[in-house]
């Protein structure tokens, strides 16, 4: 290698010298500002971010917390409807006001057997069939039958027997057997 001549490694020194001046500059003004900027907004995305995860997790809560109020109140209005062992004298009584109230006419209403529902879930509770034997039209049996379950009580028509009248169509004699939900006291 030969030797560089003075004027050159003046020169090579000073922009060597020049170069380590614009790199330190550059540090110190430049690089280290953005760095504690980067670290401040680093720092706040944090904050904000576990914030949102927490309201997220409480909108989530309380979404939970009104739909477990709303089944409460449909579990309410269920049981409300659930008859007791006492009240099938009444529930009878009603059901003989609808049939009135529907145009059939009441000859008989007679409680039958209870039949227990078979679920876990459900114990307790039972079906307590009723029949109701009587007379009218379709049209009027038809209007008892929507009656029944519109009512308040949960029932079911178990069956429908017709008996057709064939001088008067309006009077046939009906038996309509009712379930009826029911909770053992």
């Amino acid at each position: 290698m030969k030797e560089i001549p003075m004027d050159a490694q003046k020169v090579l020194l000073l922009s060597i010298l020049l170069g380590v001046v614009i790199t330190v500059v550059n540090v110190f003004l430049v690089a280290l500002p953005l760095w504690n900027v980067y670290q401040e907004k680093s720092a706040k995305f944090e904050k904000i971010a576990r914030r949102l995860k927490q309201s997220k997790a409480r909108v989530r809560d309380e979404d939970l917390l009104v739909y477990i109020k709303q089944l409460k109140e449909k579990i309410a209005k269920i049981e409300d409807r659930i008859v007791g062992d006492i009240d099938l004298t009444f529930v009878m009584e009603d059901i003989a006001s609808i049939a009135r109230d529907s145009g059939l006419e009441l000859k008989q209403i007679l409680p039958k057997e209870v039949v227990p529902l078979k679920t876990r879930s459900l114990s307790g509770l039972a079906f307590s069939r009723i029949l109701f034997i009587g007379s009218g039209g379709y049209h009027e049996l038809g209007k008892f039958v929507a009656s029944l379950e519109n009512s308040k009580y949960i029932c079911k028509i178990e069956s429908i027997t017709i008996i057709p009248n064939m001088s008067d169509y309006h009077h046939n004699d009906v038996k309509v057997l009712i379930s009826v939900l029911s909770r053992k006291e």
